[in-house]
């Protein structure tokens, strides 16, 4: 059976707390790496004069030859 919710809406067991915690934990090193990821290619993409956004620049491309 499960444990019954405390007012706050969590879960009285500390188990389920402390695997919370570490999914919460998880989130945020991973957030932390795919920010520091996208810095790293858009200062690529600006060093090398690649468009940041590829779809887009294709339709500008496209428009200006029609």
């Amino acid at each position: 059976m499960t444990q019954p919710r405390n007012n706050s809406g969590e879960s009285g067991s500390p188990a389920v707390r402390a695997a919370l915690d570490a999914l919460a934990a998880y989130a945020k090193r991973f957030a932390s790496i795919q920010a520091r990821g996208d810095d790293a290619v858009a200062r690529v993409r600006a060093s090398t004069g690649w468009p940041e956004h590829v779809a887009m620049e294709r339709a500008i491309v496209a428009e200006q030859h029609r």
